[in-house]
């Protein structure tokens, strides 16, 4: 998987979470009760440092196979810089192609030596809590490679790279998308309503979609 982070700028990770695992996520989810930085509108709910919030959070940081993961592409140094969950509603757009972080320039051409890599500085892993079977469930876009663009996105809504448009990432729940900061991507528009089959009875309503996303930042000797 850190060689798809080097060529696909992504690597998706099926079945991390259990579906006990899942519910009870969603469960403190709905516990959470914004302040501060914390984002919450009738069409979002954005809540921001979550580990701090509730044990179960916190035990994602150290989740077998993501840790694993993340130390393999950024070394053993690398730490947590935040971790939030979210519940995206019917009719919330999330469209806006862009790139989370371009740390270092470089030219395009740099990519066609095959010993050349591009440092992996910051990582994000989104723990899926819902099921996106399709397009009409607000799922994460992408374009596979783009990181190697080797600068940001800025602007274009419908950025094409090499060829390839954006293109969606269906998952299940307890499903793992990890990805580095310069991959070209973009959320989207929830159009459905629907109850993930492991969401239980969390009292979630049957409109959310709901993730954790945690980020590891990558740090040298």
């Amino acid at each position: 998987m850190t060689e798809a982070l080097h060529e696909d700028g992504f690597a998706l990770v099926p079945g991390v979470l259990s579906e006990s695992e899942v519910r009870s996520l969603r469960e403190a989810t709905d516990r959470l009760q914004p302040f501060g930085l914390d984002h919450v509108t009738p069409l979002q709910e954005h809540y921001k440092c979550v580990f701090n919030r509730e044990r179960i959070f916190f035990d994602q940081i150290s989740q077998p196979g993501i840790t694993d993961l993340a130390e393999r592409t950024m070394g053993d140094q690398c730490h947590i810089i935040g971790e939030t969950a979210w519940r995206s509603h019917p009719g919330y757009d999330g469209w806006g192609p862009h790139t989370d972080q371009v740390w270092i320039t470089v030219p395009e051409s740099n990519f066609d030596e095959p010993k050349f890599l591009l440092p992996i500085m910051v990582c994000t892993a989104h723990y899926y809590l819902s099921d996106i079977p399709t397009v009409d469930h607000c799922p994460t876009y992408v374009i596979p490679g783009s990181h190697k663009s080797g600068r940001p996105l800025g602007g274009d809504p419908n950025p094409t790279w090499h060829g390839k448009s954006l293109e969606p990432v269906l998952v299940k729940a307890g499903d793992v998308l990890f990805s580095r900061s310069e991959i070209w991507h973009s959320g989207s528009t929830t159009r459905r309503f629907w109850r993930s089959p492991t969401s239980g009875s969390s009292g979630f309503s049957a409109s959310t979609q709901n993730r954790v996303m945690g980020d590891v930042w990558g740090v040298g000797d």
